[in-house]
């Protein structure tokens, strides 16, 4: 009989290898909530509700512009999310300058299509 049930911290770090076979991200503890999809006794299935940084929007007054403060900003950006031991961060890059930004501190484009909603 299938059954879904909300997993509870021990059962999210187990999770982890999967995701990171995956290529996905670790799990944080506090910002993590999980819904496993259960056969029994037998984990058949999950979806994780996560909170993950998005940067952005970036805006600079354009008389303000080509002085190297959108560099400047996301450079304190990066720092911070350094020294919190941000365990990711998206970004998105809707203009060409913001692809620049992303390319410059070694973020990469996903191929895999991104919704909203």
């Amino acid at each position: 009989m299938i059954e879904f049930r909300w997993l509870d911290w021990e059962d999210l770090k187990l999770l982890d290898v999967v995701l990171e076979s995956k290529g996905i991200a670790s799990l944080n503890q506090a910002t993590s909530r999980g819904l496993g999809i259960f056969d029994g006794e037998q984990l058949v299935g999950f979806c994780v509700l996560q909170l993950f940084p998005l940067l952005g929007p970036l805006w600079l007054d354009p008389t303000y512009r080509g002085q190297g403060l959108a560099e400047q900003v996301a450079d304190k950006i990066l720092e911070f999310l350094n020294e919190t031991n941000a365990r990711g961060y998206i970004a998105i890059a809707d203009s060409p300058h913001t692809n620049k930004l992303c390319e410059r501190i070694g973020m990469h484009k996903l191929d895999s299509p991104v919704f909203i909603a």
